[in-house]
């Protein structure tokens, strides 16, 4: 039986190496992989100086960067976007201008590095499958992660969604490791350092703060509980710090740009406070401006990602664009990119749950379904539409309960025939479903052909499909391509013969060749008259005006 568990085990991760490596290769970067993640870790790496986008913690950034220490791409320092913290024309001019020549091999291997952290997290996924529930549960749900389209998609991307996924996993899993061990472990060291990792990766992660005290006062009391979350708290701080390399600077030191446009946001805070105002809103920006404090790029990227994420934000949703929040926006992103068998195994172990008593269901709804109730909640309120990406580190969690079914289902051979029939068609639809990437949808709206319809965000298009238009106009030999796509590029790397497109190319269409891409579909009024002549992996609209039988007037 190991032998038969290890055979299956192996197959599972040739699939997952395959598919992503598949993947690797044949997608391009997406918007944000080149303009904010990889430039400036190794920025980060070479000089220690956090000025470029603190918007996202930098770890993550560090780990896909790596590589570049051996490869030792240029790093030029005395460009003006550097000095205004300008990270998308700086980025640009590294990746497409100074160190062109090496480009594609610097974006290979940080994407291996992201491929790790993905086998990682079916290695932690399997661990915690098989403590609980055994040997079978444990390759049902690495199989349920390792053949979800949406886990392929990202794990082949340049982005840090597989890295928070990975630690935001690890961190519950560690204090369940210490609250379940019977007083056998002092402190929960594992699960500290993991969240630390993962508040170094993302700011979601200060959403384990509510999960982290109410298992430990659970666990081990009021008092007790509350003691070692401060604890916890000063572990994953530290932790945090030395991602910064323990930098300590004022909040508004010399290297940060636009410090008078976050001197005003300080004082609209400072004036808030039951004690604000006057003297003492003085005294915070001087503070604020003077006194050096750990790791001020974290705590100036937490607040702006408070604001940004509270603040209106336009994105497309269900037919149009709206500047606003829609509560049900995420939770519908989960339910059309997950494959319908998940789902339907999703709402079997949730029924299971509701109605099975004992220890079991403690141990699921405390430390799986919390965390993932806890992310849907979030979501719920965030104001910026960005789809499943946000909700990635809910997929582990769900896998892991999912698998307990077959533990729960061993009196009855007919459930547990249905349970294998519905795994499979998990593995078949993944299997021919990975090939779209981030740009898969299930059946439930028609496949990722209809999904521009419902979402046109990073869902369906973030950039990923540039060499495949490079490759259609090589094939079709387009000498010009009047290109309307989202995202900052040189579109020369990719091989694509791109001009802009004037102003009045957006009301009628001259006789040329264009390519819109998904999110910006609606900015060409004649999009909505014409048939493109062909959809490239459903995210770019072809529309071939040069026939002498079209009048694109």
């Amino acid at each position: 039986m190991a032998r038969i568990h290890a055979a299956l085990l192996t197959l599972i991760v040739i699939f997952f190496g395959l598919a992503t490596a598949d993947l690797i290769r044949d997608k391009s970067p997406n918007t944000d992989a080149v303009a904010f993640h990889l430039v400036n870790g190794y920025a980060y790496w070479k000089t220690h100086d956090f000025r470029m986008s603190p918007a996202t913690p930098p770890l993550q950034r560090l780990w896909m960067t790596v590589p570049w220490l051996w490869m030792n791409p240029r790093l030029t320092l005395d460009d003006p976007a550097w000095k205004e913290a300008d990270s998308v024309p700086f980025a640009m001019r590294f990746f497409y201008r100074d160190n062109r020549a090496m480009a594609r091999s610097l974006l290979y291997a940080s994407r291996a590095m992201v491929f790790l952290l993905s086998l990682a997290l079916l290695a932690a996924v399997y661990r915690w499958c098989v403590r609980l529930y055994g040997a079978e549960a444990g390759i049902l749900g690495v199989g349920l992660l390792a053949f979800s389209p949406v886990i392929v998609g990202y794990a082949a991307q340049c982005s840090i969604e597989m890295g928070i996924s990975l630690f935001f996993f690890l961190a519950v899993y560690g204090i369940y490791v210490y609250a379940e061990s019977g007083g056998k472990r002092c402190f929960p060291w594992s699960g500290a350092v993991a969240w630390g990792l993962a508040l170094a990766s993302k700011f979601t992660a200060v959403l384990l703060g509510p999960v982290f005290l109410g298992i430990l006062v659970l666990r081990k009391g009021v008092l007790r509980g509350a003691a070692l979350l401060v604890g916890v708290v000063i572990v994953s701080l530290f932790v945090v710090w030395g991602t910064y390399f323990f930098d300590t600077a004022p909040l508004l030191g010399p290297n940060v740009p636009r410090v008078e446009e976050k001197i005003k946001m300080i004082e609209a805070v400072a004036d808030r406070l039951p004690f604000g105002g006057g003297d003492n809103t003085e005294f915070f920006k001087k503070a604020a401006i003077e006194t050096p404090i750990p790791m001020p790029a974290w705590f100036l990227g937490l607040g702006g990602i408070f604001r940004s994420h509270a603040a209106p934000y336009r994105h497309y949703f269900m037919g149009e664009w709206r500047d606003h929040q829609v509560w049900f926006h995420y939770l519908f992103s989960f339910a059309v990119k997950t494959t319908v068998p998940l789902l339907i195994m999703i709402g079997w172990a949730l029924a299971v749950f509701v109605f099975s008593p004992g220890r079991p269901r403690l141990i699921d709804g405390l430390y799986l379904l919390w965390p993932v109730g806890m992310l849907f909640f979030a979501t719920a309120r965030d104001t910026t539409g960005q789809g499943i990406r946000y909700l990635l580190p809910v997929y582990p969690f769900l896998a892991v309960f999912v698998s307990g079914l077959w533990s729960r289902l061993a009196a009855s051979r007919k459930a547990r025939i249905l349970l294998v029939l519905l795994f499979g068609a998990h593995i078949l639809i993944g299997v021919s479903g990975s090939r779209s990437g981030i740009a898969y949808f299930n059946e439930l709206i028609g496949g990722p052909g209809n999904a521009y319809r419902y979402v046109r965000g990073s869902d369906l298009e973030w950039g990923q499909e540039l060499w495949a238009l490079g490759k259609y106009c090589q094939k079709n030999h387009i000498e010009e391509i009047r290109c309307v796509l989202f995202g900052s590029y040189d579109y020369t790397f990719y091989d694509i013969p791109a001009a802009e497109i004037d102003e009045d190319e957006y009301e009628s269409p001259r006789r040329a060749v264009y390519a819109v891409s998904a999110f910006r579909l609606d900015q060409p009024r004649w999009t909505r008259e014409f048939a493109p002549k062909e959809i490239l992996n459903h995210t770019i609209w072809i529309y071939d005006f040069t026939g002498t039988n079209d009048d694109p007037t």
